[in-house]
């Protein structure tokens, strides 16, 4: 009889093992998947908002006028806009920090950037010349949310060629689940 009760004893004991092992599992995954993502300081504030809510007519740039610097070449890129939001370049920058980024007519900058992978999913640039504000808008795909950890957002840096020097530059890390690709054509987005 004893030994049916200590059977059960053990079973039960195990089971609650069981039950609070998966709680925390839970518990964990629920934390990392509810977590607000961490922005960085360099992205669009709340105040700054109002000013690319009408982005979308802004002018898009073509991917032959800008390029994300080379991963190698990033800390360099990202400690030279700490001061600024951009940086003129010269050729030899140019070709040191982008060196798939054939010269172009304008002037080259190197421009801050802000993203939530060092891959982003896509990259859209807008530039409205009149004004000189640019929007340089990087979407990472957050797997919706089922990855149990908090996203942090990283600086990047981007050189583009603009034919007049930015007044503003606007860095927008984007991050979502399958919405940030609806209404977008495949073919057009920028996912170098």
């Amino acid at each position: 009889m004893t030994t049916v009760r200590q059977y059960y004893a053990t079973m039960l004991s195990r089971t609650r093992i069981f039950r609070a092992v998966i709680s925390c599992a839970a518990l964990l995954l629920l934390a990392g998947c509810l977590a607000p993502p961490k922005r960085h300081a360099w992205q669009i504030s709340r105040e700054d908002a109002p000013q690319v809510r009408n982005s979308a007519a802004w002018p898009q740039l073509s991917t032959n006028d800008y390029v994300r610097v080379l991963d190698s070449k990033r800390q360099d890129a990202v400690a030279l806009l700490q001061e600024h939001s951009f940086v003129s370049l010269d050729a030899s920058q140019v070709s040191a920090f982008a060196p798939s980024l054939s010269v172009r007519t304008g002037q080259a900058h190197l421009i801050r950037g802000a993203s939530f992978s060092s891959h982003p999913s896509f990259t859209i640039a807008r530039f409205d010349a009149d004004t000189g504000r640019l929007l340089i808008q990087q979407f990472t795909y957050d797997g919706e949310m089922m990855l149990p950890f908090r996203w942090v957002a990283e600086p990047n840096a981007f050189v583009v060629f603009l034919s007049r020097p930015p007044e503003h530059i606007y860095p927008d890390a984007v991050l979502g689940g399958d919405w940030i690709f609806r209404g977008r054509k495949w073919i057009t987005l920028d996912n170098r």
